[in-house]
């Protein structure tokens, strides 16, 4: 079962994450979902000092 996440953020920086994952060919939802795997997995969340560029 799914379930909806709600949480805010700035419109300016919504766009630029949904623009960045469009040219990469996932969705938002995989970025955020992805994220909540390694939390949960880890214990811990990481960002790399090496972002994925599009």
């Amino acid at each position: 079962m799914e379930v909806i996440v709600r949480f805010k953020t700035s419109k300016k920086l919504k766009a630029a994450a949904l623009k960045k994952v469009k040219r990469l060919g996932i969705t938002f939802s995989d970025v955020m979902n992805g994220k909540l795997r390694e939390y949960v997995k880890r214990g811990e969340i990481t960002f790399s000092a090496k972002p994925l560029r599009s």
